[in-house]
């Protein structure tokens, strides 16, 4: 096996012996290396002294803030458990499709091919990269956790969460199929009762391009570290993949937050008071997950009961004041009260956080326009469209703005 020297930001590659590699290292270990990038994407290695060791390459999920500089997906778990690994990390949420990931993934694919055993590995927008390159890398195993057969409107219609993201993609190499994963044992997990996945994951199935893997319940979270943690084990020892998935998911289900979060969101006639009850379980059990915070917010909102949505999303916001969804909420709530400045305030908030976001310029556009600030609200929304010409909703509220401009 070789491993790769590890070179400035946008250096080409080069390779050198496993020996030499480890004669630069302190006590022969390696740590965690840039070993190749370009503007679109960077790839990190970690623990590349072990030789023969099963190598993993993890592609990154979907990012509010992505950056070439983040953590890679599951690297504090490699590290934990002292694995082989390369982290695939791209400037934007592209779903691999720019000329630069693909670079990245041949550059990956020269270390790859050398080893003996390959896991590609991802969830969500990752876990399309982990289908759609497992050949190339390849992989002897793919797992990909929530997975996208593709975000292209032109072929799932039905998918709605990233539209913004699709209007600024040139879908190039969006390939999930029998032959992204030939040669590969590959496993799609999902959630056969959250119908969005639902719907990617019977496409995928249908193209061959892996087999499916069902854990009721755990919605678009994913099930839970420990059971992937189990899974990549099985994956590196050779072991049952999916059989430890579904064992492992099934005696520890209900000790996860995100089963009571699932289970909040899921059956239509449950009633509002039952949702933040199993919302309140689920907080109990993760304290800290913004994404609980998120669902309660969305509760209280559509229940119409503003002032509980105000108090809690207030407090949520406090608690953590980095995750921008809040505060557009915030923005919301504060709006739909009629308290404009402070919903201004918030919207501006969640702008500080993520500048680029394209809903939350329509947010701000909208709440300027409320206050009859015309010129303001039309250049924010010009900022929108710009960004996401795509959706109709952007366009149409810059229409509006004009008019009243002119009235």
């Amino acid at each position: 096996m070789v491993c790769v020297q590890a070179e400035s930001h946008f250096a080409e590659p080069k390779t050198c012996s496993w020996a030499s590699r480890i004669s630069n290292c302190q006590d022969g270990m390696i740590s965690r290396a840039e070993l190749y990038g370009n503007a679109d994407t960077r790839v990190y290695g970690l623990n590349l002294h072990q030789g023969d060791s099963p190598l993993l390459v993890c592609f990154s999920p979907w990012s509010e803030r992505p950056s070439l500089d983040a953590e890679g997906f599951a690297e504090g778990f490699c590290k934990k458990y002292n694995y082989s690994a390369l982290f695939i990390v791209p400037a934007k949420n592209d779903w691999y499709q720019s000329d630069g990931s693909w670079a990245a993934v041949k550059f990956a694919s020269n270390v790859s091919r050398k080893c003996r055993k390959v896991i590609a590995y991802g969830s969500s927008m990752g876990g399309f990269g982990a289908l759609n390159y497992a050949s190339q890398l390849s992989a002897t195993v793919a797992i990909a956790v929530i997975p996208q057969f593709s975000i292209d409107g032109s072929r799932v219609g039905f998918e709605k969460r990233w539209r913004q993201e699709a209007s600024q993609i040139r879908f190039v190499r969006d390939h999930v199929g029998a032959s992204s994963t030939k040669g590969c044992d590959a496993f799609a997990i999902f959630d056969p009762f959250f119908e969005p996945d639902r719907l990617h994951a019977e496409l995928i199935e249908q193209s061959g391009a892996a087999r499916l893997v069902r854990l009721p319940f755990i919605g678009h979270s994913g099930p839970g570290g420990v059971v992937l943690r189990d899974a990549l084990s099985a994956a590196i020892s050779g072991g049952d993949v999916e059989a430890t998935l579904r064992n492992r998911y099934r005696s520890t289900k209900k000790t996860t937050a995100y089963y009571y979060l699932q289970m909040a969101r899921l059956p239509k006639k449950l009633a509002s008071a039952d949702r933040l009850r199993l919302l309140r379980k689920a907080a109990e059990l993760a304290p800290r997950d913004g994404k609980i915070d998120v669902a309660t917010a969305q509760e209280l909102m559509s229940d119409g009961d503003w002032q509980a949505a105000l108090e809690y999303i207030s407090e949520a916001v406090s608690r953590r004041p980095s995750l921008s969804l809040l505060w557009s909420y915030l923005a919301s709530v504060h709006g739909r009260l009629k308290r404009y400045q402070e919903a201004l305030e918030a919207a501006d908030k969640a702008l500080h956080l993520v500048p680029t976001n394209p809903y939350y310029l329509h947010q701000k556009a909208g709440l300027l326009n409320q206050v009859g600030r015309h010129e303001d609200a039309l250049s924010v929304q010009e900022e929108a469209v710009r960004l996401a010409p795509g959706i109709a909703v952007y366009s149409e509220q810059l229409d509006r703005i004009k008019r009243l401009g002119c009235q």
